[in-house]
């Protein structure tokens, strides 16, 4: 495992100037890379950090960093940015009926295959979850996972998805995107 999957991905924004945002094009011209959005107006991949500059209707511009080390790049144009703390769902807040959803993991590794699951949970079930101690994986030991993962497997439906590598490889190599691959994968599993 590399040191960087242990690492969490920043995202910083800075307001610009119409003259910062042509140094930052400049700055990163060989590294631009072609983009469709709407609103954005440049896209680099430098050092495992995509910047991205966006306009909006009135003309005002402003630079998104996204990726490990997205901060100290940043503020090589605004040395006074800062990661802006994320804001947690309010406590006591949880929708208590039926649900559905899905994740994916391998998206960006080189040895994993892209793998999609989704799962059905009814609401009565929630305390069941909350007892077995699920909450979010980050804040869940590989330990802890591997003891309730049978369990919760008996008692929720789920559908798991897996691409293997050379297929991920055939479907890049006759035009379609990450993007395009997980929205039909995730579909599909729900």
């Amino acid at each position: 495992m590399c040191y960087h999957c242990f690492m969490e991905k920043e995202n910083v924004s800075i307001p610009l100037s119409l003259e910062q945002a042509k140094e930052i094009m400049a700055y990163y011209a060989q590294y631009q890379k072609p983009n469709d959005g709407e609103y954005i107006v440049f896209q680099a991949s430098y050092s495992g950090i995509t910047i991205t500059i966006y306009q909006d209707k009135k003309g005002k511009q402003k630079a998104v960093f996204s990726g490990i080390g997205a901060l100290k790049e940043a503020q090589k144009w605004n040395e006074n940015v800062t990661l802006k703390e994320k804001k947690e769902a309010p406590k006591g807040w949880l929708c208590k009926d039926n649900q559905i959803g899905s994740d994916e993991v391998g998206v960006g590794d080189f040895l994993l295959p892209v793998t999609v699951c989704a799962a059905f949970v009814r609401g009565r079930d929630l305390k069941m979850l909350e007892e077995f101690g699920v909450k979010d994986s980050k804040k869940v030991t590989d330990e802890k996972i591997r003891e309730i993962a049978p369990l919760l497997l008996k008692k929720f439906f789920v559908c798991k998805l897996v691409l293997p590598n050379d297929h991920y490889n055939e479907l890049t190599n006759n035009g379609e995107n990450l993007n395009s691959i997980k929205a039909k994968m995730h579909n599909r599993a729900l």
